[in-house]
């Protein structure tokens, strides 16, 4: 009866192959749901961080952690009655600070699954394989067989992915992108020494359109103190999801815009994952910037807070707590907390 026995070299083998080439999956950004939004100057702004991740591009998400660049999907609409373009009417910011988009092929650079990382497989040419019958010992030498195709295919591999990735990057790239009168565009933007903090954008004013604005803003900031006091009313009586026939996407749309509405800044989604891509917590987060409003509670805040209901969850999907906050994140309404099967272990209700 043969046996087999590899040397030590077939252990290499093993860690090589681990870390062969991968293909490129599209991000399609326009079958993304969005949970970051932001609407300010007649442009809608929505964004979403980790989307190589989430499509299962392992290699190229690495790439982002090691580069220090995040590759983000964007939605943008335009409810100006004028043509904006992106980079000369429009930017992005995030800290207070303008963010500068690289280009596709800047980002396919820094991120592209490398070549020379492939020519390792070259170090298994001295690979031998020992059949051992009870009489003899044989000696095959199938590395210089199994080096050569596994480098050239992983290389080829390897190519194609990169090009399909810099594809996509072409299709959707927004640097100088005109966009018109209620259009609505998705695009794909690379960002340098990002740490998914909240991105904003900010519209860019010709001399004209400044002296046009300065006339009429006080009548649009006149005209929206008078209504921010119903809004907030109308903010609060639905601030928490008690209605199970509606769903918490639903709920959650409806928050934001009434968020919006009164001039939160930044209000959005949050969602925060587990490494296993299960949600572990989400809900909204908005800075308060009420500057008209008499009330000290919500007037010139700078912290960004957990408003309405939340829900956190344990690693393995199940709901683990559901709590409601106030407009500056005081428990206010139902908490509630769950065991890791769904069974009630504490239920409070605050005031």
């Amino acid at each position: 009866m043969k046996k087999l026995a590899f040397n030590t070299l077939t252990i290499l083998t093993i860690f090589l192959i681990s870390g062969c080439a991968s293909s490129y999956r599209n991000i399609n950004p326009p079958s993304i749901n969005y949970y970051a939004h932001d609407l300010r100057d007649g442009i809608s702004f929505s964004y979403k961080y980790n989307v190589l991740k989430e499509k299962g591009n392992r290699k190229y998400a690495k790439k982002e952690d090691r580069k220090s660049i995040k590759l983000v999907a964007v939605k943008i609409t335009n409810y100006t009655d004028t043509i904006i373009s992106i980079g000369q009417n429009i930017t992005f910011n995030s800290r207070y600070k303008q963010l500068t988009p690289l280009e596709p092929i800047l980002i396919k650079k820094q991120l592209r699954q490398s070549a020379p990382s492939y020519l390792l497989y070259l170090l298994m040419a001295p690979l031998k394989l020992y059949v051992t019958n009870e009489n003899s010992v044989k000696t095959y030498s199938i590395g210089y067989i199994i080096s050569p195709i596994l480098t050239l295919g992983n290389l080829l591999f390897a190519a194609d992915a990169n090009s399909d990735f810099y594809k996509e990057l072409n299709e959707y790239n927004l640097l100088n992108r005109n966009i018109n009168k209620g259009e609505t565009v998705y695009g794909l933007i690379g960002i340098n020494n990002a740490d998914d903090y909240p991105i904003t954008i900010k519209r860019i004013y010709s001399p004209n359109e400044n002296r046009q604005r300065s006339n009429t803003q006080q009548i649009i900031d006149e005209q929206l103190f008078k209504n921010s006091e119903y809004q907030i009313i109308e903010l609060k009586e639905n601030l928490y999801k008690t209605d199970t026939n509606t769903s918490f996407q639903t709920y959650y749309n409806k928050i934001l815009s009434l968020a919006n509405n009164i001039k939160f800044v930044n209000a959005e989604l949050v969602q925060e994952e587990y490494s296993n891509g299960n949600i572990k917590s989400i809900g909204i987060k908005a800075k308060h910037k009420l500057d008209n409003s008499t009330d000290d509670l919500y007037s010139n805040s700078a912290s960004l807070y957990k408003i309405g209901t939340w829900k956190y969850f344990h690693e393995n999907g199940q709901l683990w707590i559901l709590v409601d906050y106030d407009l500056t994140e005081n428990k206010i309404g139902r908490y509630i907390e769950y065991d890791n099967l769904g069974n009630i272990l504490k239920e409070s209700y605050y005031k």
